[in-house]
């Protein structure tokens, strides 16, 4: 029980931004897959996927930057009329710390 709180911890640490200080987002499209979930703040939009994705497409939204939480290289995206698909970066073993689930940021989303 103390290590599952230790991962909650540490996963928190990278990823708190996309939970604290976050609402649902209301206007979520539909998704038919349960592993993706979209959090807001401000005019910042936050997709947490629990299983990890090669690309992503959120309808809606327009983005300036994508980020994934945690990661310091440049994340590629696409921007197609109101759709945004994001393509997931390459990582090397041991860069990202955490494998429960990723977070992406969409600065400036709405």
């Amino acid at each position: 029980m103390q290590q599952r709180l230790k991962d909650i911890g540490a996963w928190l640490q990278i990823n708190g931004d996309a939970i604290y200080g976050t609402t649902a987002w209301k206007e979520a499209p539909l998704q038919k897959d349960t592993s993706v979930f979209f959090t807001r703040k401000g005019k910042d939009l936050y997709v947490l996927h629990t299983n990890w994705k090669q690309q992503v497409t959120i309808p809606g939204i327009k983005a300036r930057s994508v980020e994934l939480l945690g990661f310091k290289g440049k994340v590629n995206y696409k921007q197609q009329g109101q759709n945004v698909t994001i393509t997931a970066p390459v990582l090397l073993p041991g860069e990202l710390n955490t494998q429960q689930a990723w977070a992406y940021k969409i600065s400036n989303a709405f």
